[in-house]
């Protein structure tokens, strides 16, 4: 289009629409991919990777909160991959569901241990209605955690918010 072509003014505009098309479906493929496996996992680690993806989903109405204790260290590739996972798939159900203005998430590392909770200050919901549901995130959840020998709490009071804990031996 750009050769020696006359170009109309509406061929102009519909080609500028399409580069922006473009451009926009490219974000979004960068966006998917790095959600689907960030390469900050394999390079940084838990900490950075989740930290980065808690500043990545909030947005004016919603804060995401990232806090870490303990030591840096490396944990087996595939504890970190499910932990990531984990921690995506709460976020997610509380951003979809809870109506919470604040979600809080916490690593905390240590030596034999590896702890993760995530909080929310939402509307709460009926924890054994939700483990009865169709719905498949809580049930992936468990199974992750059940997975690396783990152990998952969730609890939540109406009006008042929902808690994950989950923990390792590390």
């Amino acid at each position: 289009m750009k050769g020696n072509a006359i170009i109309t003014k509406e061929g102009i505009d519909q080609y500028d629409h399409a580069l922006g098309l473009l451009d926009t479906s490219i974000k979004e493929l960068r966006h998917v991919a790095h959600n689907l496996m960030p390469e900050t996992l394999f390079r940084y680690g838990l900490k950075q990777t989740l930290s980065d993806f808690c500043e990545g989903v909030g947005n004016t109405s919603l804060k995401v909160n990232f806090a870490f204790y303990g030591l840096e260290k490396r944990y087996d590739e595939k504890l970190e991959i499910a932990s990531y996972r984990i921690v995506q798939e709460l976020v997610n159900n509380s951003m979809k569901h809870s109506g919470a203005t604040e979600i809080a998430v916490q690593l905390v590392s240590e030596e034999e241990r590896l702890s993760i909770t995530v909080q929310d200050n939402g509307k709460g919901m009926d924890i054994k209605t939700s483990a009865e549901s169709s719905g498949k995130g809580l049930a992936n959840i468990r199974s992750r955690v059940a997975s690396f020998g783990g152990h998952f709490d969730l609890s939540s009071e109406h009006g008042k918010g929902t808690e994950a804990i989950i923990e390792f031996k590390a």
